[in-house]
């Protein structure tokens, strides 16, 4: 569920879900019980699931299974989720953007917004017939956003070469060179 942490967005999303359908169909919302309401008081604290199990004195396990079957249950840990999320939303803004790192920035983008930011997918768009998009018309926060994204990329692949560039490739290597001499192993 997690990645020793708080939940992974899929895991949220599918409780936001059961949370959703629980209301549209009237679900019975019983009252938290003791341990439960300690739970969720230690996770909003500590967060992660089997520490704050462990400072509840309660299994981990449990908590897996209220989210399965308790309605109320998924609904408050949902709002703690969000409150948290939203929390860390705020400190992680206010860091790197104040500070004026630019790898702050890329890290916090990619953090909150890893369907845009993710540098391991690569979406590529095209206008009509496969030609260009006009990007004439765009606002001035998109138009920087790629500027910036255009920028990123530009650095990343100029960095690439700036490594490879004093290094022999195996093909170049021949049998009578001694490979560690021009840098290989």
């Amino acid at each position: 569920m997690s990645r020793g942490g708080m939940p992974w967005p899929k895991t949220v999303d599918r409780i936001r879900a059961q949370v959703a359908e629980d209301e549209a169909t009237g679900a019975t919302v019983r009252p938290l019980t003791k341990r439960q309401q300690i739970f969720l008081s230690k996770f909003k604290d500590i967060l992660v699931v089997q520490k704050a199990a462990k400072a509840a004195s309660i299994d981990g396990s449990n908590h897996y299974k209220w989210i399965k079957d308790s309605p109320g249950y998924r609904k408050h840990f949902l709002a703690i989720y969000d409150e948290l999320a939203e929390t860390a939303f705020a400190i992680g803004y206010s860091e790197a953007f104040n500070d004026g790192d630019p790898r702050g920035k890329e890290m916090f983008l990619r953090a909150f917004y890893p369907e845009l930011f993710n540098p391991k997918k690569k979406l590529e768009m095209s206008g009509p017939d496969g030609g260009s998009i006009e990007m004439s018309h765009t606002s001035p926060p998109v138009a920087h956003i790629i500027q910036r994204l255009n920028a990123l990329t530009e650095r990343k692949n100029d960095g690439q070469v700036e490594e490879d560039a004093g290094r022999a490739l195996p093909s170049e290597v021949s049998r009578d060179q001694n490979p560690r001499l021009l840098g290989g192993s």
